[in-house]
């Protein structure tokens, strides 16, 4: 099989295959942000970090799957109730490969209103055929 000559872009910057990428988000309070590369990925870790420690809500990180909402699948969940979080290491990596129209959704009701950085790792995937 071989790789098409083909280029793909996001946020106006060329995706190689099989290079590792980042697209970061920052805010306060609420989280509502997505990957969406449009071609073939692999999602190999998600960074999270917060001004302050949490003490409320729950982290979810899910796939919106292009195929339809019962393909939906919750990839991670944590309660931020207990253990005074203020960074995340989430890794992902092989088995992780999702389809050009796949999402990747993290969500946070953020109550605390504290600032964050988020940073989604992931990696273009050949196209073949």
């Amino acid at each position: 099989m071989a790789v098409k000559d083909k280029k793909y872009y996001l946020l106006g910057e060329v995706l190689t295959v099989a290079s590792n990428k980042q697209l970061s988000a920052t805010g306060s309070g609420a989280i509502a942000s997505s990957l969406a590369p449009g071609v073939g990925f692999r999602l190999n870790g998600v960074q999270l970090h917060f001004d302050s420690a949490q003490t409320q809500d729950t982290l979810t990180i899910t796939c919106n799957a292009g195929r339809g909402a019962p393909y939906d699948t919750l990839l991670y969940s944590r309660s931020m109730v207990s253990g005074a979080i203020t960074d995340l290491v989430i890794p992902f990596g092989v088995g992780y490969e999702f389809a050009a129209n796949d999402v990747i959704d993290v969500a946070y009701t953020g109550t605390d209103g504290d600032g964050y950085g988020l940073t989604f790792n992931f990696q273009v995937l050949p196209v073949t055929g």
